[in-house]
Order: structure tokens, then C-alpha cells, then sequence
């Protein structure tokens, strides 16, 4: 995982109802090489996402810049701090937005002793994925970093 995590371009979050795996794919933290304690594959890319809408979930912000100069700089986009593509996420998280009133509710994924092994390791490492999108997300939001 800690080569993967520094290879870029090699992780990203594929929203639901994606058609383009290349595309649509949210493309997560792996250019920081070498890996860096406190960064995190939670994070977007930062050179893929700087200067984007979907700037928030970067691991570096840009000093003496506020919320309002990063959304004008990512393009003013109409949800402001909240990107398309992190929007996306949301989504397939199970979030309402106003543009999806009825979320996708993801699935647990169960495995019987007996298949336990490389496959639940992998789901492993996805919850901890998502459990990290999910803290991320919600210190943004606690330390209202979203913008009403």
C-alpha cells in the first residue's frame, strides 16, 4: 500500500453511477513521494484539485488565502467550497443534496470466515478509506470550513 500511495494517479474514489473509470474517478493523495506522515490517501491530489472546485479536501492549503479567494480561484463554482466531484462522493456516501433528494444508501459487505483473506483485506483497507473521507469530512464541517 505505501508504494501505491506513492505512485500518482494509482488511487481514486469512483463515484456512483460513474461511466468513465479515467474520467470520473475522484483522484486521491498519491503525489507526495515521499510519503509523509499526516498526509493521507483521504485527501484529493493536491496538484490535481489546486486551483479547482474541488479544492477542499487537498491536504495543503495555501497560506494567507481565505475560503472565498480558493472558490474564486477554483472557478466560482455554485456550491462554493463544495466541488462537483466531492459533491459526487458525498452522494455515493448516502448524503442528500439538494440535487439528490434520494442518496444512494452503500451497502456492508459481509464475509464468512471462509473467505477471509486477501479479498477482506481489501475491503479492510477501503473502510479505513472511507472512514477517513468521513473524519475529514466532518472536521471541514465542524470547523465550518463549508459554506451555507
Amino acid at each position: 500500500m505505501d508504494e501505491i500511495a506513492q505512485t500518482p494517479y494509482s488511487l481514486g474514489f469512483l463515484p456512483q453511477n460513474s461511466i468513465n473509470n479515467i474520467k470520473d474517478a475522484v483522484i486521491l493523495e498519491t503525489s507526495i513521494i515521499p510519503y509523509l506522515s499526516g498526509s493521507s490517501i483521504s485527501h484529493v491530489d493536491n496538484k490535481t484539485y489546486t486551483n479547482s472546485p474541488d479544492f477542499l479536501m487537498r491536504a495543503y492549503v495555501n497560506n494567507g488565502t481565505s475560503l472565498n479567494q480558493e472558490i474564486i480561484s477554483g472557478g466560482n463554482y455554485t456550491l462554493g467550497s463544495i466541488g462537483p466531484k466531492l459533491k459526487q462522493v458525498l452522494e455515493t456516501m448516502g448524503y442528500k443534496t439538494v440535487d439528490n433528494l434520494n442518496p444512494y444508501k452503500p451497502k456492508v459487505i459481509t464475509h464468512s470466515a471462509s473467505s477471509r483473506g486477501v479479498s477482506n483485506n481489501i475491503g479492510f483497507t477501503f473502510i479505513i478509506i472511507f472512514l477517513s473521507i468521513c473524519y475529514n469530512l466532518l472536521y471541514c464541517y465542524n470547523n465550518q470550513f463549508f459554506l451555507s
